[in-house]
């Protein structure tokens, strides 16, 4: 019997869960900072489900790449990924103050400063282009961008 077909995901720890959840909130929090409102609220439903997604791409990898482990950067282009597709973010206020694409956006932010936090730079040292994020955005929002591209996207980024 091949392995491939006898494999049943198991389900990551609560603690493990919860940790990145933490880690999830903490990039949020620095994402308001720079947005200037909190009149947003994040789905701790999706974002579990987008946890377990992610989890179960790297079983994937592991399983059909011969015991691959995905790098940290792959995992954070991932969550960008998941994040622009299941939209956790939601608008909770009457207020004029409004991000256009708040998902879209917190995606990039979330990859762009894990990539940053890795290689160890300041924001000054990590400049990127805005057009270029504003057409990534876009293209999450309006086109179907693969995972896989994403992760190639996001590849300009760390090995730069």
């Amino acid at each position: 019997m091949d392995a491939r077909n006898a494999y049943e995901y198991k389900h990551m720890p609560n603690v493990e869960v919860l940790k990145l959840v933490n880690s999830v909130e903490i990039i949020w929090n620095k994402f308001l900072t720079i947005i200037k409102t909190d009149t947003y609220q994040v789905n701790l439903k999706i974002i579990f489900e987008i946890i377990e997604r992610v989890d179960k791409k790297k079983a994937h990898y592991k399983i059909f790449h011969n015991g691959m482990n995905i790098s940290e950067y792959k995992e954070a282009s991932l969550y960008g990924y998941w994040i622009s597709k299941l939209k956790p973010i939601t608008y909770i206020s009457n207020k004029e103050v409004n991000v256009k694409d708040v998902n879209e956006a917190f995606a990039i932010f979330f990859v762009l400063v894990t990539i940053r936090e890795l290689k160890g730079m300041t924001d000054k040292d990590f400049c990127f282009n805005k057009s270029f994020v504003k057409s990534l955005i876009y293209s999450l929002k309006y086109r179907n961008l693969t995972e896989e591209a994403l992760i190639t996207i996001f590849d300009t980024f760390y090995y730069h």
